[in-house]
């Protein structure tokens, strides 16, 4: 179901003035998080395992820090890059820690992060956390 039909009243954007560095975002995170995971999680040799180990907790640090100073990843708005880092991270704790062994650091032990986790869970009245079912 598309984002619009979740939370009408709501914006989730693509087109905001930081429509370009979302785009950047969103290809950093999708290369050492949400594909970073599963590299980890498929790794068939040690070293392919730790590349991807480090570069996930490199990028995982990178983000915690960006969102010490902003709500969303891009600001004020929530975009797609949030949407992207949501859908992984919400699972990451109980499913990738466990499963792929990405376990040097939970989600909820990162300030930041978890933070976000949760208020793009509540987002529009809950509308997104009611899309996770676990």
């Amino acid at each position: 179901m598309p984002l619009a039909c979740l939370m009408p009243s709501h914006n989730v954007t693509t087109r905001h003035p930081c429509a370009c560095s979302a785009a950047a975002i969103a290809d950093r995170m999708y290369n050492s998080i949400n594909n970073g995971v599963y590299r980890c999680g498929f790794a068939q040799k040690q070293e392919a395992y730790e590349v991807a180990f480090r570069e996930l907790f490199d990028a995982l640090d990178h983000f915690d820090a960006h969102l010490a100073s902003r709500r969303y990843l891009c600001g004020p708005v929530l975009t797609e890059a949030d949407v992207r880092l949501f859908v992984t991270l919400v699972r990451f704790d109980e499913v990738y820690v466990v499963h792929f062994k990405t376990n040097r650091k939970l989600i909820r032990e990162y300030k930041h992060l978890h933070g976000w986790l949760r208020d793009v869970y509540q987002y529009a009245g809950g509308a997104v956390g009611r899309t996770v079912n676990m």
